[in-house]
């Protein structure tokens, strides 16, 4: 036998043998193979290899193992740790912490000690390309301050399909990082005892949050806002979120003292919030432009649907450029207070209000305050079932007066009877390409009011 040829045999040979011995392992390679593979388990040992048959006992374990490209696959069980992944993926090879398929891991913070106020559970800082899927995040609940997730200067991380319960703050929080998606997770019952909101993230660029349900598991458990988007955030979006039975704002967009700008809301469904269902607020006086809110569902919440509020400081930037369009506000505020859509702070420029449906909210559907320039909010193509207090209600152009034919508001459908007057009636420029279930835009002659297209 040619002396090459048997030892390439070798060598093939000796590599089979290590495949046999620990079949959770495969060699990554380039061209865009896939790395290692590991396994976790309650019942592992963090000493041996972390195969399916041989697993580790401990997430940080793996966390403090993998490199780019290598995915922990992690099975059923309590895992009470804390965990902060040790290195970076990179494009293409992203690190992947996972539920194994049919399986459901906790990582239970009940008895973990938290070193200080702004912990959490999973804490990723200064690392790039990591994925967390399917994971469950529960009773972060040391300090006030205890998150489910934080998220710190990140690049290109994916937190998703996770679960978070019983959280004194954040479920997830994200701070000073680019490309943050955050996508069809469940959190309830977080933002217990902190100021902060379910989902905040501040100086952020080109995020997404979206899919996710957020809800208070009791009345009155939750203090935080849904999702809270602040302090230089840009580039993002809030889509297709559901919210709902909170003790404040279901979303709340806050420029602060900095500029945040480029943000699309869009398909959320917010309602039953003990306050206002969606805030846009410069608390500091910070710039907040170019925000679009469409197709979405703001319904029964106690104050208003919508605020584009005034800043707590004397001299804000202007808030400007704020399209909303297509959205639906229906039977928001009580006898108290609250109503449709107020607009609040005098330093605007440009804030478009078309083809929204206002219908049954209680003081108000289109207010406008008296020291806002009606100029400045181009106001057309929007239906009112009724005009509550005619002396400060803003109606515009284009108009229509008429009932608005839910099929069962009362039962939450929202989607228009067939004599809706809303149907056809809308105006086609700027109009969102598709409605709320994503049915495309026109059905008939005619783009329709509100969020919803009816087939």
């Amino acid at each position: 036998m040619n002396r090459n040829i048997g030892l390439l045999v070798a060598v093939t040979v000796a590599a089979l043998t290590l495949l046999t011995f620990f079949p959770g392992c495969r060699s990554g390679g380039e061209n865009g193979e896939d790395g290692n593979v590991y396994y976790v388990s309650p019942s592992g040992d963090d000493s041996a290899p972390g195969t399916q048959e041989k697993p580790w006992k401990t997430i940080q374990k793996a966390a403090d193992t993998l490199e780019a490209g290598d995915t922990a696959y992690i099975m059923t069980g309590t895992y009470a740790e804390r965990v902060t992944p040790r290195r970076s993926g990179r494009e293409g090879k992203e690190i992947t912490f996972a539920a194994l398929p049919g399986h459901t891991p906790v990582i239970d913070g009940r008895t973990v000690p938290l070193n200080n106020d702004q912990a959490a559970l999973c804490e990723i800082a200064n690392r790039n390309f990591i994925r967390i899927s399917g994971l469950q995040i529960v009773n972060a609940n040391a300090f006030s301050g205890a998150c489910g997730i934080i998220l710190s200067q990140v690049d290109h991380v994916i937190i998703e399909k996770c679960a978070f319960r019983s959280i004194a703050s954040s479920g997830i929080a994200i701070w000073d990082s680019r490309s943050v998606t955050i996508a069809d997770n469940e959190i309830e019952s977080a933002a217990r005892q902190g100021e902060q909101a379910c989902i905040v993230l501040t100086g952020t660029t080109g995020f997404e949050i979206s899919g996710n349900h957020i809800f208070s598991g009791s009345a009155g458990e939750v203090r935080g806002e849904g999702i809270t988007v602040a302090e230089g955030a840009a580039d993002g979006k809030i889509v297709r979120n559901r919210i709902h039975h909170l003790g404040r704002p279901g979303i709340y967009i806050d420029a602060w003292d900095r500029k945040t700008s480029g943000i699309e809301v869009t398909g959320n469904t917010i309602h039953h919030c003990q306050g206002d269902g969606l805030v846009l607020v410069q608390e500091l006086g910070g710039a907040l432009e170019s925000i679009r809110i469409s197709n979405n569902l703001i319904h029964d919440n106690r104050d208003c649907g919508l605020v584009c509020g005034r800043s707590s400081v004397g001299s804000p930037q202007p808030m400007k450029e704020i399209s909303i369009i297509n959205n639906t506000f229906s039977r928001n505020g009580t006898d108290a207070w609250g109503g449709g859509l107020l607009i609040d702070t005098p330093r605007i420029e440009a804030i478009l209000v078309r083809n929204n449906l206002f219908s049954q909210n209680a003081q108000f559907q289109l207010r406008l305050e008296t020291d806002v320039p009606w100029a400045a909010v181009p106001a057309d193509h929007n239906l009112f079932d009724a005009l509550i207090d005619v002396d400060e209600e803003y109606i515009g152009t284009d108009f229509i007066m008429g009932p608005a034919l839910f099929i069962d508001a009362e039962g939450g459908d929202f989607h228009l009877q067939a004599r809706s007057p809303a149907i056809d009636c809308g105006s086609t420029a700027a109009a969102p390409a598709d409605d709320l279930d994503g049915t495309a835009r026109p059905q008939g002659p005619g783009i329709d009011i509100g969020c919803y297209e009816r087939k």
